[in-house]
C-alpha cells in the first residue's frame, strides 16, 4: 500500500495511518491508523493496544500504514506494531 491508505469494499471507509493528533486523546507522537468513515463524516483512530492503551513512543511505533489490513465491510482494522507490545 504504497499510496498510505486503503478503502473498504464496500467503498463507504477509508483506512489510513497519520503521525498527526487527530484524535483529542491521541498524546503518543507516533503513527497511529485511523478509519474516516464516508457516510458519517467521522474519524475514529484504531491504533490501540489491547489493553485500550495507546501506543508509546518510540519502542511501540506503527510507522508505516502500508502493513494495515481493513476488512471488506470496514469494521475491522488489523496491524502490528515495533517493539515489546
Amino acid at each position: 500500500m504504497e499510496d498510505g491508505y486503503r478503502v473498504s469494499a464496500s467503498g463507504q471507509q477509508v483506512l489510513f495511518g497519520t503521525p498527526l493528533a487527530i484524535a483529542p486523546d491521541d498524546t503518543n507522537l507516533v503513527t497511529d491508523i485511523y478509519v474516516y468513515d464516508l457516510p458519517t463524516s467521522t474519524v475514529s483512530r484504531r491504533s490501540f493496544l489491547p489493553d485500550g492503551g495507546q501506543l508509546a513512543a518510540p519502542a511501540e511505533s506503527f510507522s508505516r500504514s502500508d502493513n494495515a489490513l481493513l476488512s471488506a465491510d470496514g469494521r475491522y482494522v488489523f496491524f502490528s506494531v515495533r517493539g515489546d507490545s
